[in-house]
């Protein structure tokens, strides 16, 4: 390593805060001694201790302030770092000398003084020691003005930033043996002009300087014989993107670790808490005999379920709807809303293309669960008659209530473990928390360290907890049963809707059409039909029990279900 990558700008700069080098200059400021000590240790580390005495000339302020290097540059992969510790400062002429570190990327700003005084004048004395560690350089012989190989301290102990005059400049440097060579420069920066004197006795190297004008630096060079301190740098990525996501075994070990256990758990807790419960040794849809106690197990998902001829008993569209997919949606509304026509609440008419009409045919009555008397309610607040045109503009905070008490409906009638929505937004709670504390860490440790990679698996299991959140809600055994009845007349419909198109087909084949029709009815009659204006249409008996969903339709298809 040659001496460049060692040399080191140490900038005093000694003002008021926060102008100090400017204020220097104009104020007529100077340093009047500078005395300075560097007392070198076996592990490669140095003791500080510089003495000054600062004259605050026609201005008065705070105090002064040191800018220390913490990193510099080593080569084109990575960058030199200095650890400075154990800092303190003092002032015997009784000056405020409290420290106020402000650390940047490359330099560590020292201010000694009081923020709360400004008016410090005349001379002062402030004494300022700190520790700084790996400052060390093992040479070769090529590397050295003298030719002899060693270990090195090469350093600027003023460096070019100063802007105020110093004089009367002494600097001592101890090692852990005899100096073997000395050399020191001062003066315009980037020049060879020697400084004032430099000397060694024994395991002390001495350097002297009468002045320097503000922006000249003071050098100096002590060799050792090598081996006598720790030369070994400590170097980090210089780019910093690298170095804190440094791929090592550690780092990447920790990182899988912290994945695979985290992934681990999540899994465990979905299927402690996110999978559907079920009757164990009984037919899907059947309930156990009344106060036969029965044994619960996981619900298997590719369990054929048995074909049901009726839906199930005294449960409407919404209920079913929110148990079948576990979420309350708009389509859950609007069986529900379909199924009030059915049963006579209501007549839904057909205005013009492309809107409906609904009106009120009888008040609401305490056959109407909560959540359909609460949409009952809202669609004709203070009306008899309203188009679905104008419940866009006003329904939006009435559909979430009405949804909110489907969630509590289906968890009452104990078809869930928990509230499906509670369920949904503790899950997905507990993952937005996991993924910003997984953000906060990367930051975090990329600032400080080279373990920014651990903050990644964590970023991901917060992900992977969001994604599975349409998964959190689970179904009680009472739930599964249900649902399996509901699924069985789900298929007895589409088994039977296919057999009676396939039997309209043979018919139509001898050239009769089956023209497209629009329908909005329901096989109900009297006060609480719907009203649609008739239409040509593929007639064919529906199954017994069958309510047909309004929809508009082609063809022989026809849409038919027991929910809507």
């Amino acid at each position: 390593m040659t001496r460049t990558f060692a040399a080191l700008a140490i900038a005093l700069v000694a003002a008021v805060f926060p102008t100090a080098a400017q204020a220097a200059t104009d104020g007529g400021r100077s340093v009047d001694r500078w005395d300075a000590t560097y007392v070198l240790s076996e592990d490669g580390s140095a003791r500080v201790r510089v003495e000054i005495d600062f004259n605050f000339g026609d201005e008065p302020g705070h105090g002064p302030f040191w800018t220390l290097p913490i990193r510099q540059g080593y080569d084109d992969t990575y960058a030199r770092v200095y650890d400075i510790t154990d800092v303190t400062a003092s002032s015997p002429s009784g000056a405020p000398a409290e420290v106020y570190l402000e650390e940047g990327s490359d330099w560590l700003a020292v201010r000694v003084g009081d923020e709360d005084v400004d008016d410090v004048s005349g001379v002062q004395t402030y004494v300022l020691e700190y520790t700084i560690d790996a400052v060390m350089n093992a040479t070769t012989a090529d590397e050295t003005e003298t030719g002899v190989a060693g270990d090195e301290f090469y350093w600027n102990v003023i460096g070019d930033g100063w802007e105020t005059p110093i004089s009367d400049i002494a600097v001592t440097v101890t090692g852990a043996a005899d100096v073997t060579a000395v050399q020191c420069w001062a003066g315009e920066a980037g020049g060879d002009a020697a400084c004032g004197a430099a000397d060694s006795t024994g395991a002390s190297a001495t350097f002297t300087q009468d002045a320097l004008a503000p922006g000249e630096p003071l050098t100096v060079a002590v060799l050792f014989p090598s081996g006598t301190h720790e030369t070994t740098p400590v170097l980090v990525e210089s780019n910093d993107f690298a170095r804190a996501f440094r791929l090592t075994p550690w780092t990447v070990g920790a990182a899988l670790l912290i994945l695979l256990g985290g992934g681990w758990l999540i899994v465990r807790r979905l299927l402690a808490t996110g999978t559907d419960q079920a009757y164990a040794g009984l037919t899907p849809g059947v309930a156990p005999a009344f106060g036969a106690e029965a044994q619960v197990t996981r619900r298997n998902r590719n369990e054929p379920v048995a074909v049901a001829f009726a839906p199930p008993a005294n449960l409407r569209p919404g209920q079913l709807g929110t148990l079948i997919d576990e979420v309350a949606d708009t389509r859950d509304v609007t069986a529900t809303m379909v199924d009030l026509a059915v049963r006579g609440y209501l007549v839904i008419e057909e205005v013009g293309e492309k809107d409906y009409a609904f009106v009120k045919t009888r008040e609401a009555d305490d056959n109407l669960r909560p959540y359909a008397r609460t949409l009952f309610d809202a669609v004709f607040d203070g009306r008899d008659r309203v188009t679905l045109t104008d419940l866009k503009t006003t329904f939006h905070a009435d559909m979430a209530k009405v949804q909110s008490e489907l969630y509590a409906e289906v968890t009452e009638l104990g078809w869930f473990n928990r509230n499906p929505s509670h369920a949904r937004q503790a899950w997905a709670g507990v993952g937005i928390g996991i993924l910003i504390g997984g953000v906060l860490a990367t930051i975090g440790l990329a600032n400080v360290s080279s373990w920014a990679l651990l903050g990644i698996p964590v970023i991901i299991l917060g992900l992977a907890m969001l994604v599975t959140t349409k998964i959190a809600p689970a179904r009680t055994p009472e739930g599964t049963r249900v649902l399996a009845e509901t699924r069985g007349f789900e298929l007895y419909l589409r088994t039977a809707e296919e057999s009676s198109c396939a039997s309209r087909r043979a018919r139509t084949s001898s050239g009769a059409t089956c023209p497209t029709r629009s329908r909005l009815a329901s096989r109900s009659s009297g006060p609480g039909s719907s009203r649609h204006s008739p239409r040509r249409a593929c007639s064919s008996p529906s199954p017994p029990g069958i309510t047909e969903r309004p929809t508009v339709r082609s063809g022989c298809t026809r849409a038919a279900s027991a929910t809507a």
